[in-house]
């Protein structure tokens, strides 16, 4: 049975095309390794940890422009909904997204689709256009 279904956003800028791996954000402390924060929690608007130790220009935050969304992305609350889950296939459905902001370059390319049903994985990447999809494993 499907049990965790995510779904991430691919952007891209302009017409510049990106690779998306999913992998969680490491956030480290001084004297330790720190906590790792899920791909999925990245860019949800809540400071997680700081990542670098140099003056502030010099470090990366969880939350930092650099690495997210416009606000607009972010603030959409997307509903995902699983149907016709069998032992090697589920059917997901979502609301739509913007997929252009006004006054940003950046463009929804995508989505990044991943679940986990023990002993099956999936990693899917999907077009914006769609607002459902079949996922196999």
């Amino acid at each position: 049975m499907l049990r965790v279904v995510t779904v991430a956003f691919l952007l891209l800028l302009g017409s510049t095309g990106a690779a998306y791996e999913e992998k969680d954000l490491s956030c480290p402390l001084p004297g330790d390794d720190g906590p790792d924060i899920p791909s999925t929690a990245v860019c949800d608007g809540a400071m997680d940890c700081v990542i670098g130790t140099g003056e502030a220009d010099e470090r990366l935050y969880d939350e930092s422009p650099e690495i997210c969304a416009p606000l607009p992305y972010l603030e959409k609350e997307v509903v995902l909904e699983s149907r016709a889950v069998t032992s090697t296939s589920a059917h997901v459905s979502w609301s739509t997204v913007t997929r252009h902001v006004p006054g940003h370059e950046l463009k929804l390319a995508g989505y990044f689709l991943s679940g986990k049903s023990v002993p099956h994985s999936f990693q899917n990447s999907i077009s914006a256009r769609l607002t459902s999809y079949q996922v196999q494993w």
